[in-house]
Order: C-alpha cells, then structure tokens, then sequence
C-alpha cells in the first residue's frame, strides 16, 4: 500500500481495489509505525490492533507539541493557521458583545478559574486527538446535541463553552498555545476598534 502511495494512488483508490474502506487503508498504513516491541505484541496476541493504532497516534501527537515547542516558527505559524479558524467560530455563534465577553472570560478560566476543571473534563485522550485532520470537520464533529433555538441566553453560554472545549482541546492540545489564541482573539473580537465605514 505505501508503495502504491508513493507511486500517487490515493487512499480511496487503493481502497477500491482492494474492496474495503478508506478507513481501513488508513489503519493499515498507521500500523506500520508500529514499534519492533508492538509488532511482536501484535503477532504474539497480547496486544490488540485497535490499541497498537491508539499508541502510533499517540506518538504522532506528542511529536507534534514537541515540534511545536521547539520550533517558535512552526508554533507562529499554526497560531496564524488557527486565528482565522477560531475567529470564523465565535463569529459564527451569534452573540452580542456582552456575552461574548463573558463566554471569552469563562473559556479562560472565570472568576478564580472554577471553570477550569470543567473545561478540562471535555479534554480527549491523547490517541483522539486528530494530528493534520481539517479543523472546521473537527468543530462540525464536536458539537454538543442540542435545540439552540430554544436555549436562554446562559442555557446557549454553556452550549458554547462545552463546544469549544471540545474542539479546541483537539485542534490545540497544548494549553499555551490554545491561551495565546484565545486571547489574540480576545483583542481582535472583543477591544479591537470597529472599522470606520468608508475608511
């Protein structure tokens, strides 16, 4: 398969010919970052291939935050790459000035941080954490169920706050790179001056 690969097939025709899923393929090329010791736990039985795929994503994430905290350049860059994201969905949810206040002010911990062990209970393992998937398919997925049409104001707060606590915890698993955002979109959303029209 990775030769095919390496040859420009992509996933999805290699799952056509084969007669199975793209997600298959996926799995299947994942397991070959398996480690010398996996692979034996593999062929001996004794480890699963579903947690062999969970412990190669979970290396893949922590190389990830590695390069991105060793790297000032690759870290300007993903916070670029996820100002826009980020301001598209708060921009999206609706609210007024005063509410988005306030739910900028809880997502960053509220008064004494008391919301931040609620916003950490939203956190996903470390093999969830989707390493190079598009970040508005990662938001579309971790919206919370719910009529927002009938939510009160603090009812729709607390829908927002589970929403981003969700997704921002697998877009941006590293907790400085996500306070950093939250407040460049702070300052752009929130204090930035408004556009003179005309100007």
């Amino acid at each position: 398969m990775r030769a095919l690969i390496d040859h420009g097939l992509s996933r999805r025709a290699i799952a056509r010919g084969v007669g199975c899923s793209e997600g298959r393929v996926r799995q299947l090329l994942a397991l070959q970052k398996v480690t010398a010791d996996e692979k034996q736990a593999l062929s001996e039985g004794s480890l699963s291939g579903k947690k062999a795929l969970r412990k190669v994503q979970e290396r893949k994430v922590r190389e990830r935050l590695q390069c991105l905290m060793l790297s000032q350049e690759q870290r300007t860059k993903e916070i670029d790459r996820l100002v826009t994201v980020s301001l598209d969905w708060f921009r999206s949810l609706g609210l007024n000035k005063p509410y988005l206040e306030q739910l900028i002010y809880e997502l960053g911990g509220g008064p004494y941080g008391i919301r931040r062990r609620e916003f950490s209970r939203h956190a996903p393992e470390l093999w969830q954490i989707p390493i190079g998937k598009d970040p508005e398919a990662v938001i579309k997925a971790c919206r919370p169920k719910g009529d927002t049409q009938t939510m009160n104001g603090p009812d729709f707060l607390n829908f927002c706050f589970a929403w981003y606590a969700r997704w921002s915890q697998r877009v941006m698993p590293d907790r400085k790179l996500r306070d950093r955002l939250l407040l460049l979109v702070e300052h752009r959303l929130v204090y930035a001056p408004a556009s003179v029209s005309g100007s």
